[in-house]
């Protein structure tokens, strides 16, 4: 145990160090490319959410429009089933009144 404490000289901690710098700074290095693609990835990513709600925009405005013309349809249709009762209403009247006045 002596032996390897007096082997571990100021010299050798110093290359032991620097290997681990060179190691660390490696690794950060990486680190700092890995975070550059990851925003480079997420801002394609955001672009692309972007995108898609702009499209959602649309369809929701066409879904919109859609509905609208529904709607104005119900109403008009709601109105020829008012007319068609009213006719037909006014037709049974005139039926009784021409068998009123035929007996």
């Amino acid at each position: 145990m002596e032996s390897m404490r007096e082997s571990w000289t100021d010299q050798r901690l110093d290359e032991r160090f620097d290997g681990v710098d060179r190691r660390l700074d490696v690794v950060d290095r990486r680190l700092d490319r890995m975070e550059q693609t990851f925003d480079k990835r997420l801002r394609g990513v955001e672009d692309r959410l972007g995108r898609v709600e702009g499209r959602l925009d649309g369809v929701d405005n066409h879904l919109t429009s859609i509905n609208n013309h529904l709607q104005s349809f119900e109403q008009r249709f709601a109105a020829y089933q008012r007319a068609t009762l009213q006719m037909s209403g006014l037709i049974i009247a005139a039926l009784i009144g021409l068998i009123a006045t035929q007996l």
